[in-house]
C-alpha cells in the first residue's frame, strides 16, 4: 500500500510540475513586458493617424507586439537619415528599447478604430488592408524629441515602412523628417 501511495504520490508531483507555470525546470516561462509608455502611445497615434489619413477602412490591424532591432535588420536608422544632434540621446533610447520586443495594449489615441493582432500572420494575397508592424518609441530624458519606426504590410511587394523624427511642440508632437521606402 506504501508503494502505490509512493507511486501516486510522484506521478501527482510530475503532473503539477508539467503543468505549472515554472514547468519541471522551475523557472518561469519568458513572458514579454507590457509597452506602456503614454507618451510613446501619443506619438504612435499621431504617425498612424497621419499614415491612414483619407483610407475607407474603418478599423486598422495592428501587430500585438513591437517590433525589434532584428526585424528591421533590412533597414539601419543612422544609415537611413543624418541625425540632428538633438536626437541623438532618442536615437539611443529607440536602440535600447527595440532590443527586445513588448506587448502593446489598447492605449493608442488614434482617430481611427484598431485592433491589435494577438498572433503573428502573413497577410493572404488578395486581402485589402494589411498590418502595422510599430517599435517602440526612443525619447530624450525631457520627451521633447521621438524616433519612431513604423512599418506596412499588405501582402507581396505592398506595404511601406519609415523611421520617423518627431518634436513635441505646443500643440502636441509634429512630424519633423525621417526616410521612408516603399515595398
Amino acid at each position: 500500500m506504501n508503494e502505490k501511495r509512493a507511486t501516486l504520490t510522484l506521478i501527482l508531483a510530475l503532473v503539477f510540475l508539467s503543468v505549472s507555470p515554472g514547468g519541471i525546470g522551475g523557472s518561469p516561462k519568458n513572458k514579454l513586458e507590457a509597452y506602456t509608455d503614454s507618451e510613446g502611445y501619443a506619438v504612435l497615434s499621431q504617425l498612424l493617424d497621419s499614415d491612414a489619413k483619407g483610407w475607407k477602412n474603418t478599423v486598422i490591424r495592428l501587430d500585438g507586439l513591437t517590433v525589434s532591432r532584428t526585424e528591421m535588420a533590412h533597414e539601419s536608422l543612422r544609415r537611413c537619415t543624418e541625425l540632428a544632434g538633438e536626437f541623438q540621446a532618442a536615437a539611443k533610447d529607440f536602440e535600447g528599447k527595440t532590443q527586445q520586443r513588448f506587448a502593446l495594449r489598447k492605449m493608442f489615441t488614434t482617430k481611427i478604430h484598431y485592433t491589435l493582432l494577438k498572433e503573428k500572420k502573413a497577410v493572404p494575397d488578395g486581402i485589402s488592408g494589411g498590418v502595422y508592424y510599430v517599435s517602440p518609441v526612443g525619447f530624450d530624458q525631457d520627451k521633447t524629441h521621438g524616433i519612431a519606426f513604423v512599418d506596412y504590410v499588405c501582402g507581396g511587394l505592398c506595404g511601406a515602412g519609415s523611421f520617423n523624427l518627431l518634436v513635441k511642440g505646443a500643440g502636441g508632437w509634429e512630424y519633423l523628417g525621417g526616410c521612408s521606402w516603399p515595398y
